[in-house]
């Protein structure tokens, strides 16, 4: 099992892992009146200035929402390769 911490500043409702290819996350939040929790992979480099890419490259979209954070984990531990 991976080691997971609190993020600094936002204790009560995020978490996060470290993995050899970057920074996963699992965000707590409240949707309808019941909460949800986001899995997030690490966050892609930056665009570059000029010059041809693919903006698929660099697009952040969550890995899926969990009606618990330990199933919001296993995904990211799951896409980590863990």
């Amino acid at each position: 099992m991976a080691e997971w911490k609190p993020v600094k500043g936002s204790e009560k409702y995020a978490l996060q892992m470290v993995a050899p290819g970057g920074v996963y996350h699992v965000s707590k939040g409240q949707s309808q009146g019941r909460f949800r929790y986001m899995a997030w992979p690490p966050k892609p480099p930056a665009q570059p200035d000029a010059g041809s890419y693919r903006w698929e490259d660099y697009l952040h979209s969550p890995l899926g929402c969990f009606d618990t954070a330990d199933e919001a984990k296993a995904r990211c531990e799951q896409h980590a390769g863990l």
